[in-house]
């Protein structure tokens, strides 16, 4: 969290074994989720980030493309498909969040992911 506002980092990966684990270490502590999208990377990179998660309380989300789709399908769409899932689950896991506010901010996030298909 920084300034009261939720902070994601979209990291896009093909064939990053040597330098996917520094770069996750070095990412800020006010970054709430990490997101690293693997594309179809022959080496181990998946691997190595899945060892990160367990260390990394839940902030580490880790998706495998199953067929390389480039920067543009990897950074951008899958990407924000998957923040878009996360803010949802993050809005209705507030306690204290009105019903209508949780209505108004799913909308604009369905409106997003149908926006980005």
């Amino acid at each position: 969290m920084y300034k009261n506002h939720t902070v994601g980092v979209v990291i896009p990966a093909y064939n990053e074994s040597k330098l996917i684990g520094k770069v996750i270490e070095t990412v800020p502590d006010y970054v709430d989720s990490i997101i690293v999208v693997d594309d179809c990377s022959p080496d181990d990179t998946s691997n190595i980030v899945k060892k990160y998660q367990s260390n990394m309380s839940g902030r580490l989300h880790l998706v495998e493309h199953s067929v390389n789709q480039g920067v543009g399908g990897a950074a951008v769409v899958t990407a924000l498909l998957v923040a878009v899932a996360i803010t949802i689950n993050l809005l209705f896991s507030q306690k204290n969040y009105h019903i209508h506010q949780k209505r108004k901010q799913l909308a604009a996030a369905t409106m997003i992911s149908l926006f980005v298909i």
